[in-house]
């Protein structure tokens, strides 16, 4: 049961990691006078492949390979990219590259000099349900991708007045498919989403999803993967 709060190999948020080394080549840290708006990947020359939002989630497949998924506040759903960090160039001029992300920080959620060395992907907001979705081959051989987003209400089957629309989006990439989980026992509380929210999931070993996130702490849904198991713990 302990490995199921193990969250330290799961993609994680921008701004959660502070500055630290990826792995022994490539490390993610603050762009310099930015008011941690905006984070940079480099490698230990300390030149500049990627520049990122902070809320983008990130998660290192092997030595090079990450995935970066990115949940866009104004609609457009969830942009997902697979990228080599190894075939990336350095930028020659940061500086552009980076007001370009200043100048549409909220619809630009990445900046890179190397745009035909990633594939991507966007899923929309979906319903709850199981749903068909296009994987490009570039993609198709990843693990699954669990993230919290918004989803889209079917008011036939709301039987609770919902303060919020919260679900878990679990991205099968070798069957092209995606799970949307409404999350009940969030989106039927009055949250302040500044000290609640959920942030992370992950997939057991007995197939079970674990959450982790702001005020609250870690548990494991149910056999549904709406509700907590267990009584809720929250945190002051």
């Amino acid at each position: 049961m302990k490995d199921n709060f193990d969250f330290s190999n799961e993609p994680n948020i921008g701004y959660t990691y502070n500055e630290q080394l990826i792995n022994d080549v490539y490390k993610l840290t603050y762009c310099d006078n930015t008011k941690n708006q905006f984070m940079k990947i480099c490698n230990l020359k300390n030149e500049v492949l990627l520049v990122l939002n902070v809320n983008n989630y990130i998660k290192l497949l092997n030595n090079s390979d990450i995935i970066i998924y990115f949940n866009d506040i104004f609609g457009k759903g969830i942009f997902v990219y697979s990228i080599v960090l190894d075939k990336l160039e350095p930028y020659i001029d940061f500086n552009s590259a980076f007001l370009e992300l200043k100048k549409y920080y909220e619809t630009l959620n990445m900046a890179t000099i190397n745009k035909n060395r990633y594939v991507n992907i966007n899923i929309p907001e979906l319903e709850e349900g199981i749903h068909n979705i296009y994987i490009p081959d570039g993609m198709r051989k990843l693990d699954e991708v669990l993230f919290f987003s918004d989803f889209i209400l079917n008011r036939n089957n709301i039987t609770n007045k919902l303060e919020s629309n919260i679900a878990l989006y679990a991205i099968d990439f070798v069957n092209s498919k995606v799970t949307v989980y409404p999350q009940d026992w969030f989106n039927i509380m009055d949250f302040d989403f500044r000290h609640i929210c959920p942030l992370q999931a992950k997939r057991n070993n007995d197939r079970s999803i674990s959450v982790r996130g702001l005020g609250f702490l870690p548990f494991v849904l149910d056999e549904n993967n709406r509700e907590s198991i267990k009584p809720i713990t929250w945190k002051p």
